[in-house]
């Protein structure tokens, strides 16, 4: 649970402390969660700053979240 806090929820929460709102930060982490997914290995990273750049959403929350959907992305391949 310390993990999840510290490498999870302190950086989300830090953003709208900085003035992120709070529906740009909802975007940017279910575009980043539902990007993730995406079958080739490697391209999500560039799909997620794309989507990011276009919809001028939270580039470190959903790369946050993209890196954090790896394991299921690697599961769901094959």
């Amino acid at each position: 649970m310390k993990w999840l806090r510290e490498k999870v929820l302190n950086p989300i929460l830090n953003q709208l402390k900085q003035g992120a709102s709070p529906e740009k930060l909802a975007w940017s982490v279910s575009l980043g969660a539902s990007l993730a997914l995406f079958p080739i290995m490697g391209s999500t990273t560039f799909i997620c700053a794309i989507v990011g750049q276009v919809f001028r959403l939270n580039h470190v929350a959903m790369q946050t979240v993209n890196y954090l959907f790896y394991a299921p992305q690697l599961a769901l391949i094959p």
